[in-house]
């Protein structure tokens, strides 16, 4: 979610520039073809408020992450048919050409592979598709997704980067599972 973030500040820091050179270069163009001075302010008052709106998304958008945040690292409770155990976790990261020629962009279950969905990969024989998956430290995951080394008591968190993915390395934790219909699969 920090680099969606940082995308979207990039995007509109773009937006400021461009909008100052877009204004310069319309009351040039008008001054030429004979548009009227009041008429390119309209336009470019138009462009600001547009830039305003922007700011105000990406607002919204940083409070409702951190927000997402806490609530996904709260522990859970006793769910009904929740079990847990501890897993080895690794890191992955969509669309690497690292994964080979199966990796299309698309999870398991054909969901668009993206890391904001926070997505999970899990050996289905243990834990069924669309079962939600806490791990220690990291909160709540969707398990969307499988892999050809996740068998058994593993399971690979889809990370943002390539950089993340390395950092984070092999790690044990633990994990509270609770299947769509509960139970064990």
């Amino acid at each position: 979610m920090r680099d969606e973030l940082a995308r979207l500040q990039a995007i509109v820091r773009r937006r400021r520039h461009a909008l100052g050179a877009v204004g310069v270069a319309l009351l040039a163009l008008g001054a030429c073809a004979g548009v009227g001075v009041t008429r390119l302010w309209q336009q470019l008052g138009s462009c600001r408020a547009k830039l305003v709106e922007s700011r105000q998304e990406l607002s919204a958008l940083a409070r409702a992450d951190g927000d997402t945040r806490r609530a996904s690292l709260e522990e859970p409770g006793d769910e009904p048919g929740a079990w847990s155990d501890h897993f080895t976790i690794t890191m992955y990261t969509a669309r690497s050409a690292a994964y080979g020629k199966t990796n299309d962009g698309f999870t398991a279950t054909m969901l668009k592979a993206e890391p904001h969905r926070r997505i999970v990969a899990v050996d289905p024989r243990l834990i069924p598709y669309h079962s939600k998956v806490w791990i220690e430290g990291l909160g709540w995951y969707n398990a969307e997704d499988c892999g050809g080394a996740i068998k058994g008591l593993r399971l690979d968190v889809m990370a943002t980067s390539h950089r993340d993915a390395m950092q984070f390395g092999r790690q044990r934790r633990r994990v509270v599972v609770l299947p769509p219909g509960g139970g064990r699969a």
